[in-house]
């Protein structure tokens, strides 16, 4: 159908460089350097991931050969210990416990505490629980009666000659808890003869845990096998015999397997620990070394810091220069869409060269014979312009040439009309979809503007004024006429513009309508 030209629009737009389309090749140059970036980021995540996770394992397995050495320390001093006592019970089945005996028995008691410091008092209460001897009296004087505590009533009741490894309890004469490792004696008719009951240093443990390293925040416990604190660094004031409640969940962790690792969050000071922990084979105790999380993951951290710090240059150098690259690029890509433009472009008028026309005329042919679209050509003179070349000169001629190119782009309101020079003071419009009417409407606008420019021209008489002489011409296409030679509508509106030209200039002149015959 035929455009109405008649409603008044802006003027075609001319050629910007920020409205050229970004090209392709800038767009993959853009897409690779984010995934190099994207892929060198990514592959460094995974890779502090892994290394993050390896130096908590690292610390899993450290902590746990730790707990196993000290286990096998807190075992070893069990055992010396139970030695002791067992040596004291040889003595008092052979000699008995009269007084005499008792007596003799005290240095050996002495001896035997001296000799290992880790034992703190090695005491002997016969079948009621009363004193009958003691290596020191400081911590179990006479008359302390023991009949009511926990080992000497397991003992009482039980026939077992094992050692009994007790949870601690307080001291009656200092007000301290206390650990106790103790075995049953008999008398010579194998009646309940008393207890022998070793008292372990509570500062022993906590001696020797102070040794070994293992960071600011890191803990060494022992703990009985009920979660009874026995020993710990750091010092707690409220240590031994924490209560097992507030351990339940590292004996709950504990109790699953005889010794390996985990990771809690301590139930006794709040630090999140990763844990080793091992249990006593024959006493019923566990030690737990545990180095803070922190702590285990500091060297990552420093790691993670200075090759973060290495990626980070890397990554924003490789965006820096990527980025300068697609600048570049795009200046570049945008001089060459420029340079392509001007050489498809009249230097002088700004407007289509001949070859540009030449290609779209023909483009446009082929559309409108697909949609069987009219198609029409205006064809524009400039009256006179050889003489007034020879009487204002080529310099003016060029002016003149210019304001009515600007006359010609200001009518060529949509765009696929195509305004082009055609040659000498030729000017060309090309009017895509548009039916004989509109392009005369088109035509006379133009005609009665550039006459309305009011350019002095002297040689043309009887305006005295520029004025142009134009023919339109236009063909209803149809696929059977796709053969026709699409330079037919130029030669149409070539004749109508000779018409123009032989009625008197300053005119439009319509080709004669009508298809192409078949």
């Amino acid at each position: 159908m035929p455009i109405d030209h008649s409603q008044e629009a802006g003027p075609a737009r001319r050629f910007r460089p920020s409205q050229l389309p970004r090209p392709a090749s800038i767009r993959l140059l853009q897409t690779f350097i984010i995934l190099v970036c994207a892929a060198i980021l990514g592959l460094e995540g995974w890779r502090d991931l892994t290394e993050h996770e390896k130096a908590l394992e690292d610390a899993e397995v450290q902590m746990a050969n730790l707990a196993r050495s000290l286990r096998q320390h807190a075992e070893d001093t069990f055992e010396m210990t139970d030695y002791a006592l067992a040596a004291v019970i040889d003595l008092l089945q052979a000699n008995g416990t009269s007084r005499e005996a008792m007596e003799n028995l005290h240095s050996v008691l002495v001896n035997r505490v001296s000799l290992l410091p880790r034992i703190r008092e090695i005491a002997v209460y016969g079948p009621d629980g009363s004193w009958l001897a003691s290596s020191s009296q400081e911590i179990l004087p006479d008359k302390s009666n023991q009949g009511d505590k926990g080992f000497f009533v397991h003992h009482r009741n039980s026939l077992s000659r094992r050692p009994y490894f007790a949870p601690p309890d307080r001291s009656r004469p200092l007000g301290e808890r206390i650990t106790t490792i103790s075995r049953r004696f008999s008398k010579p008719d194998g009646s309940f003869g008393g207890v022998v009951v070793a008292v372990l240093d509570p500062s022993y443990f906590v001696r020797f845990y102070s040794q070994f390293d293992i960071g600011k925040h890191g803990s060494i416990t022992l703990l009985s096998k009920d979660g009874t604190l026995l020993a710990r660094v750091p010092y707690l004031e409220t240590y031994p015999g924490v209560e097992p409640s507030r351990a339940s969940p590292i004996v709950e962790r504990l109790s699953r397997s005889p010794s390996g690792s985990f990771r809690l969050h301590s139930p006794i000071d709040g630090v999140s620990r990763v844990l080793g922990y091992d249990s006593g084979s024959y006493f019923p105790f566990f030690v737990v070394a545990g180095v803070s999380r922190s702590e285990a993951l500091a060297d990552w951290r420093r790691e993670i810091l200075v090759r973060g710090t290495g990626i980070g240059i890397l990554v924003g150098a490789i965006g820096i220069l990527g980025w300068r690259l697609v600048v570049q690029s795009r200046r570049r890509e945008r001089a060459e869409a420029k340079l392509a433009i001007l050489a498809r472009t009249d230097g002088l008028t700004g407007l289509a060269n001949r070859r540009s026309f030449d290609e779209q005329l023909a483009k446009e042919w082929y559309r409108s014979v697909r949609d069987r679209a009219p198609l029409s050509l205006v064809l524009v003179d400039i009256d006179r312009f050889k003489q007034f070349n020879d009487t204002y000169g080529h310099q003016a001629g060029d002016d003149c040439l210019r304001a009515v190119a600007r006359a010609v782009r200001q009518v060529a309101r949509r765009p696929a009309d195509l305004p082009a020079r055609y040659g000498g003071e030729e000017i060309v419009l090309l009017l895509p979809a548009t039916g004989p009417e509109g392009a005369a409407k088109i035509a006379e606008r133009l005609r009665s503007s550039v006459e309305a420019m009011a350019i002095p021209h002297a040689g043309n008489q009887p305006k005295g004024v520029v004025t142009v002489s134009v023919g339109t011409a236009t063909l209803h296409l149809k696929p059977e006429t796709a053969g026709e030679r699409c330079d037919t509508l130029i030669s149409l509106a070539d004749s109508a513009l000779y018409d123009a030209k032989r009625q008197g200039r300053n005119r439009v002149v319509m080709a004669a309508p009508g298809a192409i015959p078949a």
